[in-house]
């Protein structure tokens, strides 16, 4: 017997049950949206880690800052127009697309700042792609974690 494998159609129901669950009635303090979000967080550092591990601060100093200083949204949305340019990523674009769910339930939580341009993330190049993804979501994870 071999053990179950996610591939692209228990995904696509994973990420389908998520959102069912999370747009649903929430608690006062929207923990289940967060731990559904967090999963699907785990889901795409999974497929990160192809082919190899990447070390947490692999993204340079200015990255980081644009990471963590401009709106997490406009950021996003970089990430999933980069995943586009990626092949055989879909997972990857599936998870992006559920937390983008996250942030519209979210108020912002990043001051605004007197540049607004988001990070850039090379066309087409996964090792550039996961690493400053890796820290983005990082920064996401710890800012859900305080509140």
């Amino acid at each position: 017997m071999h053990p179950a494998s996610l591939n692209m159609s228990s995904l696509s129901t994973l990420l389908l049950l998520l959102f069912l669950f999370c747009s649903g009635p929430r608690a006062n303090n929207g923990q289940p949206l967060i731990e559904g979000c967090n999963t699907v967080i785990q889901e795409i550092r999974r497929n990160l880690e192809d082919p190899t591990p990447l070390p947490l601060n692999s993204t340079n100093k200015e990255d980081r800052w644009h990471l963590r200083n401009i709106s997490r949204m406009q950021n996003l949305n970089k990430f999933l127009k980069a995943a586009d340019d990626l092949t055989n990523k879909g997972n990857i674009s599936s998870g992006l697309k559920f937390l983008k769910t996250c942030l519209s339930n979210e108020e912002p939580t990043v001051a605004p700042t007197t540049t607004s341009t988001p990070i850039f993330i090379r066309k087409g190049n996964w090792d550039d792609f996961r690493k400053k993804l890796q820290y983005y979501l990082y920064i996401l994870e710890d800012s859900w974690i305080q509140h």
